[in-house]
């Protein structure tokens, strides 16, 4: 999906805006891929552990990554010159597009366990 998604912004922010916009996109799915993986790592790590434990990893962990993302973010707009906009836009696009694939592989890795009956 990231591929796709890629290749879509990169083709309409070349022909729209030139390539101004591009490093700002790309810098939005990787952040939020990034934010996707250890989301779905700390699913797994607490996974089979009694429910207060699951939801104080899965709580907390939620917390420590956006609190991460916003001040990747603050920093991102202090030291560099990136478009603001296209950067904030492309960021909500795959924050939301990788929220859904996260629920999915949370889901699939749930099931799997289920049925191995861990």
């Amino acid at each position: 999906m990231d591929v796709l998604f890629i290749l879509t912004s990169v083709l309409v922010t070349v022909y729209w805006a030139g390539t101004v916009h591009l490093a700002g996109l790309l810098l939005a799915i990787l952040m939020t891929s990034g934010n996707a993986i250890a989301a779905v790592m700390l699913v797994k790590r607490y996974l089979n552990a009694d429910m207060n434990k699951f939801m104080a990893g899965t709580m907390g962990g939620m917390m420590l990554r956006l609190g991460t993302m916003l001040v990747i973010i603050i920093l991102i707009f202090a030291f560099t010159n990136i478009p603001q906009i296209s950067f904030i836009i492309g960021l909500f696009i795959s924050y939301i597009c990788k929220s859904v694939l996260e629920i999915i592989c949370i889901n699939k890795i749930r099931n799997q366990s289920q049925l191995l009956g861990k």
